[in-house]
């Protein structure tokens, strides 16, 4: 609501016309009854002639030809009278002949001569100040005689009197281009500047100023009419335009205009004062306005407006309690304008109730326009509010129909009617408000900030050329005040990030970047458009500036929700707990009822590992949801458990830089970085090596992970907008809980947790099978694994037992000659020419019950077990590892560990010689390794290198060297999906060659020299309950194997070995060395269900075909949660 425009113009045109109306109809009368005389006396109606001679001397007591004309008939002699003859009797005559004289007729004027006498009427009535009999006199004539210049110029004055301006103009325009000009110049002159004046006056009415402007910078230019109030006129128009210097200027020359009304000259005085006063606040000189504003106030002490201006002008400077003792001042007079200017004051604090009683205090008859506006206004605010609360209360549908309902009043002045819009968007419904922004657009509002919702509705419905109709109907209004400056500024960014954002979704970012900038050059300090900077450098990933960028909007707007929202998000990803905390807590503050700041918070406490407050944050959340958007379903517990609440802007002491120099941000504080929230975490891949399907019994701690935590929560910038009021008409309570997407998302993140964090029992049945030499390489698991676990102290704890069968079938006599010392009997046989007699192995077979307990927490991993009891030699097994994050995209992994290696029965459980029962096997690997990782928005590399030593029961030890490395690109994301696409290399290298299964060897695969490159593509999808992932990894390897004794760990056996071998060339001392050079390839995938929230079934399905073996490895699993849902 603007200021009431002081009533200069209106006062000043009302004083010219009863200045000056009066002599334009007398002598316009005149002239008119001389010319109706002059008629009479050409026709010889001397009694005609006389009577209208007379009503001239009515009105003209000193005319002079009326004053001769009437003499001259008073001075003329009496005729002497014919005597006549005298007749004769009337009897004789009346004898002689009839009489045969005419009889008399009545004389009858014509229609000329009656609209004369009409005529001549209204002007007699005109003189009288008879307004309204003259104008029927005049329309009797003038529907008489049509277009006569008289009579038409008679109602063109009558029209001035009564100040139909614009009426009177066009009257007097006709009765000048048909009659004599020169009579009527005057009163047409004076009707053209007051029509001129009184357009002005309507357009500015209609928030057309600078139209308003052009018509009295014009009349003021031209010299005619009245000057000062041409000059009153004008200053009334600078200052609704916010040039209050000019409008001064224009008053003080109102005022220097000789000749000015009185009442007139002590509007224009006070006007001058306020604008003065008004100036210098808008040239930010806040002294020279306060001591400008004190004077007027003493020296008009009864003008209410400059109290009003000056209330404003306190609330600027944040002085309330001054600018409410000024509006209290207001509420003791009982004039109208004094009351209005209260309640403006008291709308503008706040006090919507007691903006509308000083309203009430205003009689009916006497309040304005604009006042029977406002009061409407204040009521309709007050039904803005009630809707809004039923909104926030879940009743989202009741209150668009009333917000619906009150924005189709067009009574409501067109400012309020904005607000509803901009209430109707804010609560959801697109769709009404944009039909009334769109209507709103028809026609012109008063003020700039009546603007700002319908740029908002605009250009957030995907309207930006209506947007910038709206911003171009602004500008025209603004007025160089603070707020006014602020005002465009947001509605210019609300325009530039729209435009942003839809370029950072597409993906180009360089262009947005552009647009951003641009925006910023033509408004700066607008942190709508710093928000969408440090969204668009988050998506860039460049986490330190988007930190940076978010510190410098809350700097100067700590109440910034976008900001720290944005905030908590990154500085939670970097491992700045402190400023995430901060940042969660003024949230909480602003908007404990927003479930978007408790998605927040349970990001937050996702990225410190603490998953029962992310739990709890999470069902806030949900409750909140579905309280807003009246969704039944589940009891939660009422009241805020977050209560540590934070009342000051803890940003406010950062340090400015420039938010489009990406240096100067990576040089100001933390690094943050963003996260992917709303999609599935990006698989690392994983180098297709001979080990890839080891099973040790127990977890293994070379696995590279992801460098950032998988925090997969909905967020309120990636969730679109909810509309509760599409044309399908559905209603938000009859939706379900998996139907609706916030929800679901929400449901899925709590159901995660509620498995990885309760008490959980799993069990699962696998099977592995592998290719080889029956009873030697070839091998073939089975197994059922158990297990427990739960939290403790910041991690989890479980406890697994694993029965396990290994089977690797009995050797066949071929197969016999490579298996134990059997291949010395042979020997001895070639040289004694005789057929040997292998001693048969008998199956190979093994089974037990592997049992561990594991800790693990984000930081640190330690488990410790035994290999399967029931094996004939049992191993301790166990490790530890641990997971430092390095940046916030990057994380390292320091691991140190004894497994068992499980390629082959001889390997993993160990065997008999049948030739002498010597046990020998039971191969374990000790040692660790380094890894790093860094992952961004899905893509990444890592690289990992490990050195282990093997040994076992009568078994040769051994070493190895691996070197692990690769890269992979997002090449697909949705919010339910991912693809990714990479390359791996792996090289390898063992001391000496294992890979055999006779005495002294631990029969796993052990190549001098490993090589291997693929390309692996991995995809997952995961949706409501159903997870599934799949995996492809072709690639080529190369590797080669030295030749080895047949009995590294026995010299005896090897000497008498290599002695036979040198007496026969048949006799082979030594397993042959090879090299393969091929394809391979790596491929599986998984499926997993979630049946009620408790209960997880599925599989796995993996094939291998690197290194010298093919295997395949299936299991079959169900998850049970434990404790109430």
């Amino acid at each position: 609501m603007t200021r009431k425009i002081a009533k200069s113009v209106i006062c000043g045109t009302a004083l010219a016309l009863c200045a000056t109306s009066p002599t334009w109809a007398q002598s316009t009368a005149v002239d008119a009854l001389l010319n109706q005389a002059r008629y009479w006396q050409e026709r010889g109606q001397q009694s005609r002639m006389n009577e209208a001679y007379r009503r001239v001397l009515d009105v003209d007591p000193d005319n002079a030809e009326a004053k001769r004309a009437l003499n001259r008939r008073q001075e003329s002699p009496t005729p002497t009278p014919v005597r006549a003859a005298k007749p004769a009797s009337l009897a004789s005559s009346s004898r002689r002949a009839p009489s045969t004289a005419p009889t008399p007729v009545p004389y009858r004027p014509s229609a000329s001569e009656r609209a004369g006498q009409e005529r001549a009427a209204g002007f007699d009535a005109l003189g009288k100040s008879d307004l309204s009999g003259a104008k029927r006199r005049f329309d009797s004539a003038l529907a008489l005689i049509p277009n006569d210049a008289d009579t038409l110029g008679g109602l063109g004055i009558v029209a001035l009197r009564r100040g139909e301006f614009a009426n009177a103009r066009d009257l007097l325009t006709r009765a000048s281009r048909d009659g004599n000009a020169a009579r009527w110049s005057d009163a047409l002159a004076s009707a053209s500047f007051y029509a001129e004046s009184a357009e002005a006056r309507r357009l500015l009415a209609i928030g057309q100023a600078g139209q308003a402007a052009s018509i009295a910078e014009r009349l003021v230019a031209s010299g005619q009419g009245d000057e000062a109030v041409a000059y009153g006129l004008l200053a009334d128009i600078y200052e609704t335009q916010g040039r209050y210097a000019e409008a001064a200027r224009a008053s003080r020359q109102a005022l220097a205009v000789p000749g000015a009304a009185a009442e007139l000259s002590g509007q224009l005085e006070t006007n001058a004062a306020r604008q003065e006063a008004l100036a210098a606040w808008t040239a930010g000189d806040s002294t020279t306005a306060e001591r400008l504003f004190q004077r007027a106030m003493l020296t008009y002490t009864q003008d209410p407006w400059i109290r009003y201006e000056f209330g404003r002008f306190l609330l600027s400077q944040n002085r309330r309690s001054e600018a409410n003792a000024l509006m209290q001042s207001l509420t003791g007079f009982t004039d109208p304008d004094h009351l209005f200017a209260a309640a403006l004051l008291a709308e503008r604090l706040d006090k919507p109730d007691m903006a509308r009683q000083l309203v009430e205090r205003i009689p009916e008859a006497e309040r304005s326009a604009e006042m029977q506006g406002f009061a409407l206004g204040v009521a309709a605010q007050r039904a803005i509010e009630r809707a809004v609360s039923l909104a926030d209360g879940g009743q989202a549908l009741q209150a668009s129909a009333g917000l619906r309902q009150i924005g189709a009043n067009t009574g409501l002045p067109p400012e309020r009617r904005a607000e509803i819009a901009g209430a109707l968007y804010d609560i959801g419904d697109l769709q009404g408000a944009s039909s009334l922004a769109s209507e709103l657009m028809t026609s012109p509002l008063n003020a700039a900030e009546a603007y700002e919702p319908l740029v908002r509705i605009l250009a957030g419905t995907g309207q930006p050329g209506a947007a910038q109709a709206a911003i171009r109907r602004a500008s025209s209004l603004a007025t160089g005040s603070p707020a006014d400056a602020a005002i465009m500024r947001r509605m210019n960014g609300f325009l530039v990030t729209e435009q942003a954002d839809r370029l950072r979704k597409e993906g180009r970012y360089a262009e947005a970047f552009d647009v951003l900038q641009a925006g910023w050059s033509s408004a700066p300090g607008n942190n709508a458009i710093l928000v969408s900077l440090g969204q668009l450098y988050q998506a860039g990933a460049m986490e330190q500036q988007a930190t940076q960028t978010y510190r410098l909007v809350l700097q100067s707007d700590g109440e910034n929700m976008a900001a720290l929202m944005g905030l908590i998000d990154t500085a939670s990803t970097a491992g700045d707990f402190d400023s995430a905390r901060a940042a969660l807590r003024q949230a909480e503050r602003l908007a404990p009822d927003d479930y978007n700041v408790y998605l927040a918070g349970a990001r937050f406490h996702a990225a410190r590992g603490d998953n029962g407050d992310q739990r709890r944050y999470l069902e806030r959340a949900r409750e909140l949801y579905m309280a807003q958007h009246g969704i039944s379903g589940g009891a939660f517990g009422h009241g805020n458990p977050f209560a540590t609440m934070q009342t000051t802007n803890p940003f406010a002491t950062q340090r400015s830089v420039n938010p489009f120099d990406p240096a100067s941000l990576s040089a100001a504080g933390k690094v943050a970085a963003p996260v992917q929230f709303g999609s599935p975490p990006t698989p690392i891949m994983q180098e297709p090596s001979p080990e890839a399907f080891s099973n040790y019994a127990g977890t293994p701690f070379n696995t590279i992970r992801p460098a950032s935590p998988n925090m997969s929560l909905p967020m309120s910038a990636a969730t679109p907008r909810w509309n509760a009021f599409g044309e399908s008409g559905t209603t938000l309570s009859s939706q379900t809980i998996g139907s609706d997407p916030v929800l679901a998302s929400i449901a899925a993140e709590i159901d995660t947790l509620r498995r990885e964090n309760g008490t959980m029992v799993e069990v699962d049945t696998h099977y592995r099978e592998r290719s080889g030499e029956k009873g030697l390489s070839q091998l073939a698991e089975l197994g059922l694994d158990a297990a427990i676990s739960t939290d403790f102290a910041e991690g989890r704890i479980a406890a697994r037992a694993k029965a396990i069968s290994i089977d690797a079938g009995t050797p066949e006599y071929n197969s016999l000659l490579g298996f134990g010392r059997n291949g010395l009997l042979q020997a001895r046989g070639i040289i004694a020419e005789e057929e040997a007699e292998l001693i048969d192995a008998g199956p190979q077979h093994a089974s037990g019950v592997a049992v561990s307990v594991k800790y693990k927490s984000d930081i640190v991993e330690v488990d410790v077990g035994s290999t399967p009891l029931g094996f004939d030699h049992v191993e301790v097994q166990g490790g530890v590892a641990v997971t430092p994050r390095l940046s916030p995209y990057s994380s390292g992994r320091l691991w140190f560990e004894r497994r068992p290696v499980t390629d082959s029965v001889l390997s993993y459980a160990g065997t008999y010689d049948p030739v002498t029962g010597e046990e020998w096997g039971s191969v374990m690997r000790t040692g660790g390794g380094a890894s790093f990782a860094q992952e961004r928005n899905g893509s990444g590399f890592y690289a990992d290198v490990s050195y282990f030593e093997m040994d076992g029961r009568d078994v040769r030890n051994n070493n190895r060297l691996q070197a692990n490395a690769g890269g992979y690109l997002q090449a697909m994301g949705t919010a339910n999906s991912v693809l990714t696409v990479g390359i791996n290399g792996n090289y390898q290298a063992y001391a000496n060659n294992q890979n055999n299964f006779t005495f002294g060897h631990g029969g796993y695969f052990s190549p001098q020299h490993f090589l291997s490159v693929s390309l692996p593509v991995r995809y997952r999808y995961e949706k409501n309950a159903l997870e599934v992932t799949g995996h492809l990894s072709p690639g080529y390897q190369s590797y080669e194997q030295d030749a080895e004794p047949f009995y590294p760990t026995d010299p005896a056996a090897q000497g008498e070995l290599d002695a036979l071998s040198m007496l026969n060339s048949d006799v082979t001392a030594y397993h042959d060395a090879s090299s393969e050079t091929g394809f391979g390839i790596n491929l599986g995938g998984s499926f997993w269900y979630d049946l009620n929230g408790q209960t997880r079934i599925g599989g796995e399905l993996d094939l291998n075909t690197f290194g010298e073996y093919n295997e395949v490895k299936t299991v079959f699993g169900l998850k049970q949660s434990l404790g109430a849902k």
